[in-house]
């Protein structure tokens, strides 16, 4: 046990951090020891830093358990052998072996693929020298079973989906266009004063490269139509059209389902389902199409667009494991 009375400071706090990650370390250590892992590591950029980050998920009493084992700055390339360097290293320090890896499961980056490729290559050199009736004596597998497989994020599948189905659309793109000019337009010191007094939030502002923060940044503007109607102004910015408004709701409502889906299959609502695990993920290019033309037409088809914002409707969204579990999402509104 941990002694937490003591005077808070930069100094104390530091001095105890890695005392409290090693015992951490050894609880995780513990808890996984011979247990199935499903692996996933995922990269992101900050400022010019890189850091991948590694987790495992496994079963445990029936319930998914989710263990974050590190967060490491990358100084080298990121290629996929220096990525699986980083990943074993990560691995050894809490005992895990390659053979108890079930699935890996990354975005569909060549390097990320690529050091799956290499983990997976690993773990067949290891399972020679090990039986695995040693390695799992209460489990039935056989050989061919324990290969690691490779697994495609479902949410960042979905991402690649619908954000070519966006960019295909010059409809969806001008409507969008037009939400990040009122956007930047209530965001005005001036705008800002006025927004704040009636109690109103201000939009956010989009990274155009995701599509996900497009959808807020539009959303957010079309929260405040009734203000930007009775507000009226000289800017240009803001002065949309009835037609406007209504095609821009009608770019928000196709694209909410998908909204809501990423954020399930990020794991936010991983108290109930976790999609990233082998049974909810999409591994297949031609299911990314297929979600990709789902998409497209509904941006594109008037007639489609109109029957699903008339009434209650629902999307459904095909993904398919491996080669032969087909599962479906179906997200209403």
């Amino acid at each position: 046990m941990f002694d937490f009375r003591f005077a808070v400071s930069s100094r104390t706090i530091a001095d105890r951090i890695p005392s409290f990650a090693e015992k951490v370390r050894q609880d995780i250590t513990e808890e996984i020891r011979g247990r199935l892992l499903c692996l996933k590591v995922d990269g992101v950029t900050k400022n010019t830093r890189h850091f991948v980050g590694i987790n495992i998920q496994y079963i445990k009493e029936g319930r998914i358990i989710i263990r974050t084992l590190a967060v490491r700055e990358l100084f080298s390339r990121h290629t996929g052998l220096n990525i699986r360097s980083e990943v074993l290293s990560t691995l050894d320090s809490f005992g895990i072996s390659v053979l108890n890896l079930l699935t890996s499961t990354t975005d569909t980056g060549a390097n990320m693929i690529k050091m799956a490729e290499l983990l997976r290559k690993a773990q067949v050199e290891d399972t020679t020298d090990v039986g695995l009736t040693e390695w799992f004596p209460d489990c039935e597998i056989e050989a061919n079973d324990a290969v690691l497989q490779t697994v495609k994020c479902a949410a960042h599948c979905l991402q690649l989906a619908v954000q070519d189905a966006v960019k295909d659309s010059d409809e969806a793109m001008a409507m969008l266009k037009k939400a990040r000019e009122a956007a930047c337009a209530l965001r005005t010191p001036n705008q800002v004063n006025k927004l704040r007094k009636e109690g109103h939030a201000m939009p956010v502002l989009d990274v155009t490269t995701r599509w996900g923060s497009s959808f807020d940044m539009a959303d957010s503007v079309f929260t405040l139509r009734e203000y930007i109607v009775a507000n009226e102004t000289d800017d240009h910015r803001l002065c949309l059209t009835d037609e406007d408004w209504d095609k821009l709701k009608e770019v928000i409502e196709a694209l909410r389902p998908a909204r809501e889906a990423t954020t399930t299959l990020q794991g936010k609502l991983h108290g109930m389902v976790n999609y990233n695990t082998p049974s909810y993920t999409s591994s297949s290019r031609k299911d990314l199409d297929r979600t990709w033309y789902f998409y497209r037409s509904q941006l594109l088809n008037h007639d489609l667009r109109q029957f699903l914002i008339g009434g209650k409707s629902f999307i459904i969204i095909y993904f398919a494991l491996s080669s032969f579990i087909y599962i479906y999402f179906a997200l209403s509104f």
